[in-house]
């Protein structure tokens, strides 16, 4: 799949023509200041010698009037002392009077009524021209220069509400490149530490507005009046500065409050765990009315993509078939991309998904994950993951693997993990024909529903690793495999893959990096109805609360709660998409909105349910959570603070549960389509997945 990123370097030609202008202005600038040199000792030695000149004609002169008294001077002649009895001067003439000479003849081509005395000074005349060549092209920079300081002077002065770009990388600039197309460049500041940053060139041509400096100081926040934005995007591509960035704004804020709405500031987090950690710090700064903060993750939202919006085309729709995942490398991406696939990779089959993940010293990097996400899969002291897959443990309700003591929870029906996982050795960063070989026996059998996913450091080998075990694959007779490539920043080898069958690239930064997608992000709209719906049905909410203290409602709840209401937003797609419709924003040619019922489909209802169940119990136990069991309602609410759930079972023991999934479905398929920003239309050529021929064998 093609990308649309692109790379604003400065034309060769430009750069040849800046660096030649450089030595010209110095050529120019040293010929004037040597042929100025050359042109005062010129001048220098004529004036010294019409000295000598008229010293000599002086003392003939006064020979002759010692003979002839009554002789009076004649004109031209120069008195020179001697005959009153004083020492002559004339062999050291005064250099100021060659300076001068020099200066008046260099500027106004003239030296007076004795210039014609003097011969022509070829080395003022070079000057001359020089210099002239000089100015014209020095004071011609420097007016371009003022002229566009002062162009941009009052816009910097009167701004506000302006949005401030820290960091011109490859997501600021994707931004940039949004509010350009929006027709709003002109109320955007760009901060960049480094000047020679060649996409600045490309933001000034816009017309954004430039700050050099680190934008984690507060006078050059204050220069680029951040604390009167309406916006502040901290992109800078290192995550303690967008920290730094953030606090800095809440303390210039605290000393110079702000009218009217509050700051948002977007604050872009490499680090997943990192970025989960700070959902209190930005909880705290919701608080104040002056300023809120949200966390962005890129490659989290480049994961959610693709599982929410792409994967559904080769799920597993009927109830014998199963899922299974391959990914190779299993650096920060790839451990994203398991956990996204963990907590949204729930289809028709509602069966869990198999999975093998591969990379150099996986044994370290499995563990320290299954640290953070220890429900993920099974694993031991000694062991980690499975060794082979059979049928029965592709069902929820089979328990049996083993799991650490304090990890695993009494309960005859708890389920205790997401998936089944499998962790591979590779002895080198690229796959090879013998991990092609463990792969071809994993997809042997007609159920199985293989993707790949290439998920390594180094781009050009993910490109070149997924182009390889295409190839091995193919010899092993596996040559139909959907192959995801992340390729974030090449647009040019994203292109190159699309050539190939079954070979995909994903995480483009300019579908996962967009302004909307920072600022408006469906998941946070739909993911509001769905908390609000819930606290209406079963919490604190009533159907005619005000908005502000709905919005009160919101910002108190448990980051997981609101987190869990994000996470069911993302799975809306899959389940939209399964129904055979898709959501997207509306855009001018959308000229009509499509509207369905969803209670029109009882059936689809029902396993559009059972997927909504097995999607949350896989996001509560990926978050930490356990299962407890408990009937009295003050001992279920005790137990929501503790992380402990009743009804982390499968779908069959459910207790009085079930409609609270059918609610689910129901409100997000109906609420969806009242949001006027969002259109919903048919899939074309796309058969409703949700009824396959018998997908349940009994339904």
């Amino acid at each position: 799949m093609a990308s649309n990123s692109r790379h604003y370097v400065t034309p060769a030609w430009r750069s040849f023509l800046r660096k030649q202008l450089g030595v010209l202005i110095f050529g120019l600038a040293l010929v004037t200041g040597l042929c100025g040199t050359g042109g005062f000792f010129w001048q220098y030695a004529s004036t010294k010698n019409m000295q000598e000149q008229s010293a000599s004609s002086g003392s003939a002169t006064s020979a002759n009037n010692a003979q002839q008294p009554n002789a009076s001077p004649q004109r031209g002649q120069m008195s020179s002392g001697a005959g009153d009895g004083r020492p002559s001067n004339s062999s050291r003439p005064d250099w100021t009077v060659p300076f001068f000479r020099t200066v008046q003849l260099f500027l106004l081509e003239t030296g007076g009524e004795d210039d014609a005395d003097h011969p022509n000074n070829i080395f003022l005349s070079i000057a001359r021209f020089s210099a002239s060549l000089l100015f014209l092209i020095v004071s011609s920079a420097v007016i371009v220069r003022v002229v566009d300081n002062v162009r941009r002077l009052p816009r910097q002065m009167i701004q506000a509400d302006h949005v401030v770009i820290c960091g011109l990388g490859e997501i600021g600039l994707r931004i940039l490149e949004d509010l350009h197309a929006t027709g709003q460049i002109r109320h955007v500041v760009v901060i960049e530490k480094d000047s020679g940053n060649t996409r600045l060139e490309y933001a000034r041509a816009r017309g954004a507005s430039i700050v050099l400096g680190d934008a984690a100081q507060g006078d050059i926040l204050l220069e680029a009046r951040a604390v009167a934005a309406k916006e502040v995007f901290a992109v800078t591509g290192d995550d303690g500065v967008n920290l730094e960035i953030t606090a800095e704004l809440s303390q210039l804020l605290e000393n110079r409050p702000r009218s009217g709405n509050p700051l948002k500031v977007h604050l872009h987090i490499l680090d997943v765990s990192f970025a989960s950690s700070l959902r209190p710090f930005c909880s705290q700064l919701h608080g104040s009315r002056h300023m809120t903060a949200e966390v962005y993750n890129v490659a989290k939202t480049a994961a959610t993509n693709i599982v929410a919006h792409r994967l559904w085309r080769y799920s597993p729709y009927l109830r014998e078939e199963v899922a299974h995942y391959v990914v190779v490398g299993f650096g920060p991406m790839a451990q994203t991309l398991c956990t996204q696939l963990a907590t949204l990779a729930h289809f028709p089959n509602r069966k869990r998904f198999r999975m093998t993940i591969a990379d150099q010293q996986i044994n370290a990097a499995a563990r320290e994950y299954l640290h953070s996400y220890p429900r993920f899969t099974t694993w031991t002291d000694s062991e980690i993951g499975v060794t082979d897959f059979p049928d029965e443990a592709d069902q929820w309700s089979f328990n049996q693997y083993p799991l650490p003591p304090d990890i695993k929870v009494s309960g005859e029906h708890a389920i205790q993990y997401v998936c089944n996982a499998e962790f591979v050795e590779l002895p080198a960063g690229r796959s090879n024909e013998r991990f092609a070989q463990h792969l071809a026996k994993r997809f042997l059998p007609k159920n199985v529903k293989p993707v790949i996913f290439v998920c390594g450091h180094n781009h050009h080998e993910n490109f070149e690793t997924a182009v390889e075990l295409r190839n091995h694959l193919k010899h092993q007779g596996c040559a139909d495999v959907p192959t995801f490539v992340w390729l974030p920043r090449q647009p040019a080898l994203a292109r190159a893959l699309s050539e190939f069958e079954n070979l995909l690239a994903f995480g483009e930064c300019s579908a996962a990096a967009s302004y909307l997608e920072i600022t408006q992000p469906i998941r946070d709209t739909i993911g509001r109805i769905i908390f609000e719906d819930y606290e209406e049905k079963y919490g604190n909410l009533k159907s005619q609360t005000p908005q502000n203290e709905r919005d009160k409602v919101l910002a108190d709840a448990h980051d997981d709660f609101k987190e869990s209401s994000k996470a069911a937003a993302d799975h809306m797609h899959i389940k939209l998409a399964l129904a055979g419709f898709e959501l997207h924003r509306c855009h001018s040619t959308d000229k009509q909105r499509l509207r369905f019922d969803p209670t029109a489909y009882p059936k689809d209802l029902r396993i559009l349910a059972k997927m909504e169940h097995n999607r949350w119990v896989a996001e509560r136990l990926m978050s930490g959570w356990r299962f407890a069991a408990a009937t009295e309602p003050v001992e279920i609410k005790a137990n929501k603070l503790k992380r402990l759930n009743k009804d982390l079972v499968p779908w069959e023991q459910l207790q009085g549960s079930q409609q609270k999934d059918f609610d689910q479905v129901d409100v997000v398929l109906k609420e969806c389509q009242k949001v006027p920003e969002f259109c919903i239309h048919r899939l074309e050529n796309r058969p409703n997945p949700c009824h396959p021929a018998n997908p349940d064998g009994k339904e």
